[in-house]
């Protein structure tokens, strides 16, 4: 755009009040008064961010996670010691049979984080809930790309949606989904 990258997306930290910003690798975590804004924290992530999300607790403070290209997950801290606390690779789940060299790059597009849960989805057609060394903890096959996912941590249903139309819910660590 005219006044610098486009911003790919935004999320609002409820516990801080801090807006965290995505602008192609760009993540900022602005403080935001009637008078305008500040920016507390800048960082380039080592791929393009697809999408924001801020709300939950990692490691007992306010946090939100940012997930991109090349199946980036990042969890960034929102309070007043922003930064980056973890990056890690959402690895493809795709069939063992499908040699390494002919699978696609994970492009991760959904996030959501509740308190210590982290939960992607992306275009290897995979919702997983991701721990704190990276790792698949609970993964969903689905089909289609799944670009959506939102988590109610207190009922720990988690609902994915895909490019092709579809709605799925599930509890987390629930092997079949239930069709919506």
């Amino acid at each position: 755009g005219p006044n610098g990258p486009p911003v790919n997306a935004l999320a609002c930290c409820p516990a801080t009040g801090r807006l965290a910003v995505a602008a192609c690798e760009e993540l900022h975590i602005l403080e935001v008064t009637a008078a305008g804004y500040t920016v507390v924290h800048s960082e380039t992530l080592p791929h393009r961010i697809n999408q924001v999300c801020c709300g939950g607790l990692w490691n007992g403070r306010p946090s939100g996670a940012a997930v991109g290209e090349s199946g980036m997950v990042a969890v960034f801290f929102t309070d007043g010691r922003c930064g980056i606390c973890s990056i890690a690779v959402n690895r493809s789940l795709s069939a063992p049979e499908v040699a390494e060299e002919e699978r696609r790059p994970t492009s991760t597009w959904g996030v959501a984080l509740g308190n210590e849960v982290l939960v992607v989805s992306a275009n290897d057609h995979f919702v997983k809930e991701i721990d704190k060394e990276g790792g698949a903890v609970w993964s969903l096959e689905r089909p289609g790309n799944v670009p959506m996912v939102a988590l109610d941590q207190s009922s720990g249903v988690v609902a994915s949606a895909s490019l092709e139309g579809g709605l799925r819910v599930a509890r987390r660590g629930q092997a079949q989904p239930e069709e919506a």
